[in-house]
């Protein structure tokens, strides 16, 4: 967790598509996050900063494939499948083989409200 990107089998050329949420317009869990990013400084982890905070869904696969040309169809067929807005509600830190990260749980409060853009 010293370093996010540094996994296992990969390498610097390593390079993939992943389906993530991430929350541009929610000041409270910016605030959260600081807040566990303070007390969490004395362990010398690798802080995610303020605009990278997200949650990774999926793996959509290696750089390449789809090609390139064909990934705006992929993001075309998602897009209408998505919803609008949806609430989520950030519990108690977890830890995973390389992330020390807030769990989400179904809407409940606090909640933040996610916006499509």
């Amino acid at each position: 967790m010293v370093d996010h990107w540094d996994r296992p089998g990969w390498t610097a050329q390593a390079r993939a598509y992943y389906w993530m949420l991430t929350f541009p317009d929610s000041p409270a869990l910016v605030g959260l996050a600081r807040r566990c990013r303070q007390q969490l400084a004395p362990l010398g982890l690798d802080p995610v900063p303020d605009d990278g905070l997200h949650i990774t869904l999926t793996r959509a696969g290696s750089a390449g494939t789809p090609p390139l040309s064909r990934l705006d169809d992929v993001i075309g067929a998602a897009v209408p499948l998505l919803p609008t807005a949806f609430r989520l509600r950030a519990v108690p830190l977890a830890g995973s083989r390389g992330a020390v990260r807030l769990t989400v749980a179904p809407p409940g409060p606090p909640y933040w409200r996610c916006t499509r853009h």
